[in-house]
């Protein structure tokens, strides 16, 4: 028998742009964000804003694990907006 691992998910900031904007994973996935854009960017929850990244240079990266579905959104460029769900 096999232990589940942690998957590593990938989302870029590229553009003014999360991609992908929308990402669907296991619960417990660990996701990581790369800013590879020129601009400084961070990583906010959209809803309550329980939770942020420091302010992203290019090159830097802010993982979470994934435990529940989770809007965020770049509070420095608000219309930068992602998503992440927990497959059923």
């Amino acid at each position: 028998m096999t232990q589940n691992k942690t998957k590593v998910q990938t989302v870029e900031i590229i553009k003014m742009k999360f991609v992908p904007a929308n990402l669907t994973v296991e619960k417990g996935d660990k996701v990581v964000l790369i800013n590879k854009d020129f601009l400084v960017h961070d990583v906010t929850d959209e809803l309550k804003h329980s939770w942020s990244s420091k302010p992203l240079k290019q090159g830097d990266s802010y993982s979470k694990i994934i435990t529940k579905n989770e809007s965020y959104y770049c509070s420095l460029h608000q219309v930068m907006k992602g998503s992440i769900h927990i497959k059923d």
